[in-house]
């Protein structure tokens, strides 16, 4: 978790057991196995939804958003944005 940390691919906030759960769980080979390439899924996938003139600026912040904490997806949402699973 901590060489993640450093490359930037998991948030310094992340914990061991969150980390261990997110592998268990929620990573996808397509995405690196990492959190970075799931909250770059799911903030891309939620732009989508806007008209095309905000699409790069909210997925930006969604991102942000979500790797700084501020927005926690539920187990539906961090498993199934963005896939073909739901």
């Amino acid at each position: 978790r901590k060489d993640l940390q450093k490359k930037g691919l998991l948030p310094e906030w992340y914990t061991t057991a969150g980390w261990k759960m997110f592998k268990a769980k929620y990573g996808l080979p397509s995405e690196g196995n990492h959190l970075r390439g799931r909250h770059e899924t799911i903030a891309k996938t939620l732009a989508r939804h806007l008209p095309q003139q905000y699409q790069a600026e909210f997925e930006e912040r969604f991102f942000n958003d979500l790797w700084d904490n501020i927005l926690s997806p539920s187990s539906p949402a961090l498993a199934n944005t963005g896939t073909d699973r739901g």
